[in-house]
């Protein structure tokens, strides 16, 4: 992460790929993604120096199972 923010451009980090660039997605509940926030935000504020939260975000992305297509 420190080095997305130190780039010009910034960059992505993505949970839930197989070493095969399978989309396996995670299981996640509305607690466990506030977790997730929550610690991200944690790390973010104890940085020295200190990240604001405008220069980073996080985003959960819906990941759909392609057998299942009735999934609107």
């Amino acid at each position: 992460m420190n080095a997305m923010l130190n780039s010009k451009t910034g960059g992505t980090t993505c949970l839930g790929i197989s070493d095969d660039a399978i989309v396996r997605g995670m299981l996640l509940n509305q607690y466990k993604m506030d977790h997730i926030m929550q610690n991200v935000q944690d790390v973010m504020d104890r940085s020295i120096p200190h990240i604001p939260p405008h220069r980073y975000s996080v985003d959960f992305v819906p990941a759909i199972n392609k057998a299942n297509t009735d999934v609107k």
